[in-house]
């Protein structure tokens, strides 16, 4: 008797709420059109609550979001608090995942390793696909290579390959040597604490510019240029996705705009160049070279589309504007680090140098060449280990083109959802004591070698992986021996110093550097 009098009042209640409802609706709509703005606007924000809630039941996330906007504030104003809630969200949920909403997109935040692979192995238009910011296709293009999916992009990637061989990677650790080295100069006028980020983008723009494309890029005018369209795509990156006139994507776009105008020149160049049997000098004449012979197979092969149009300067334009725009703010980024760490570590940062005076002997004027950098097993190590501790890429997004299923999770990723791949939370997962920079843990014998050999990703996996994760590493590992044998180092902290800070890529938050001649410190 007491539950069929319990289900009876429940019913009534039911029915009663209904009605009261339905008769309030009906009041607001006949009486205001402003009073029925705002009820279907609260419908709308009760439907996306509700809507998140029920796509992330079990996740760790926040408790609401602020309706359509979602943690879009709160991440510009302070992204390394907002990622790094995510990411220790994410590592104590047994499923490595957590969630939070960005201008109304829901954002699974993901940090297992296997289950990062497995999304970056099905980058394709049905599953996953790339998606860099809001206003990535603005900034870079429609077209550009990190969108491409099918079987022109596998040529593009195939293409890759002779530019990063044992021969080619030569010729720029030579080229590299050489500009580092008057680098190192600059950085030896600094006297007094200074930050450096800024010193170490500009620097590794010439360096970038004078290894991919140094015969055709023109006179310092136009190199300059060059640089700051760059840097206005960079800081496209950091701006609120509207391109309006004046803001800083549209700012970025024309960037690009320029920046593929100029390229196409050079690309034009190139191949006359290689039309003519000059030898190859730089990527882009290596690169020529490739597509030249991937054309003329596919010719030979009958094949037909895109691919026999890969030689046209402005798609090759189109290919060496991200070329440049991966290895410039990435490795600006890697470069800041590697003075950070060595500062805050000055025991590893002397166990470098002895390892250089091994290898390269007395005469340290001698350029550093590939078969050097083999033998330098400790300064690599040292290279590998910043790039787990600190991945300059730190995250992978990928939107989900239908509902997809992940091994291992119990989650169902709804379609439109953004995964957020955290290269940073994957490469601390496994390792012994991760938040540690511990350049031995690479050893040969090691523990820790295994879970490498899985965990550590910090270029990606996958059709869209890093095809320069070589080079990248040559140059850190060339920067990083040069300056051992060149300066001390002395770093100023602050109470930020142990935190780092997205622009877009992985920079320590501050980086206030001085530097002292080795041999008048020794002497010292």
């Amino acid at each position: 008797f007491f539950f069929g009098t319990m289900e009876s009042i429940l019913v009534a209640s039911q029915n009663s709420v209904v009605m009261s409802l339905r008769t309030l609706f009906t009041d607001i709509f006949k009486g205001s059109k402003t009073k029925g703005a705002v009820c279907g606007m609260l419908a709308l924000v009760i439907y996306e609550q509700v809507k998140n809630w029920r796509a992330t039941r079990g996740m760790f996330g926040p408790k609401w979001t602020v309706p359509f906007i979602g943690g879009i504030i709160e991440m510009v104003r302070n992204p390394y608090g907002f990622w790094d809630r995510q990411k220790e969200w994410s590592q104590a949920h047994p499923f490595k995942t957590s969630w939070n909403s960005i201008v109304g997109k829901l954002v699974i935040f993901v940090t297992d390793p296997n289950q990062i692979k497995y999304v970056l192995s099905r980058n394709n238009p049905e599953e996953f696909s790339t998606q860099l910011h809001p206003s990535a296709k603005t900034i870079l293009g429609d077209g550009n290579i990190a969108f491409r999916h099918g079987p022109y992009h596998k040529a593009l990637r195939r293409s890759f390959l002779d530019l990063f061989t044992r021969k080619s990677l030569s010729t720029y650790v030579v080229k590299q040597d050489c500009i580092i080295r008057e680098i190192l100069k600059e950085l030896g006028t600094i006297k007094e604490p200074t930050e450096i980020r800024n010193i170490m983008r500009m620097t590794n723009l010439q360096t970038s510019q004078t290894v991919f494309a140094d015969p055709y890029l023109g006179t310092a005018e136009d190199r300059q240029k060059f640089s700051d369209a760059y840097l206005a795509m960079t800081e496209g990156f950091l701006s609120i996705p509207i391109c309006l006139p004046g803001t800083g994507v549209w700012k970025a776009r024309e960037g690009r705009k320029y920046i593929v105008k100029t390229l196409t020149k050079c690309c034009t160049m190139a191949l006359e160049a290689a039309e003519a049997g000059k030898e190859p000098t730089c990527v882009l004449d290596f690169w020529v070279r490739s597509c030249q012979k991937a054309v003329a197979q596919a010719k030979a092969d009958g094949e037909e589309g895109e691919i026999l149009l890969m030689t046209e300067p402005h798609r090759m334009a189109d290919v060496m504007m991200d070329f440049l725009f991966a290895s410039q703010d990435a490795t600006s980024a890697a470069l800041t680090w590697v003075v950070s760490l060595m500062a805050d570590h000055p025991d590893i940062y002397q166990r470098v140098r002895e390892e250089q005076l091994r290898v390269r002997g007395d005469d340290l004027d001698r350029p550093i060449d590939g078969d050097m950098l083999e033998n330098m097993e400790f300064t690599r190590q040292c290279i590998k280990e910043l790039l787990r501790y600190r991945p300059v890429a730190p995250m992978l997004i990928e939107e989900s083109g239908s509902k997809q299923e992940i091994p291992g999770c119990p989650f169902k990723i709804p379609k439109g959802a953004w995964l957020t791949c955290s290269l940073v939370g994957a490469c601390e997962i496994g390792f012994t004591d991760p938040h540690t920079y511990n350049p031995d843990r690479w050893n040969k014998g090691s523990p820790d070698l295994a879970v490498g050999s899985k965990n550590w990703i910090p270029f990606g996996t996958g059709a869209h992986a890093c095809p320069g994760r070589e080079y990248a590493q040559n140059q850190l590992a060339t920067f990083l021996a040069l300056m051992a044998t060149t300066f001390d180092l002395k770093r100023t902290t602050t109470s930020k110093s142990g935190q780092y800070t997205y622009l877009p890529t992985l920079y320590p938050e501050d980086c206030l550097m001085q530097f002292f001649p080795r041999a008048t410190a020794t002497a010292a």
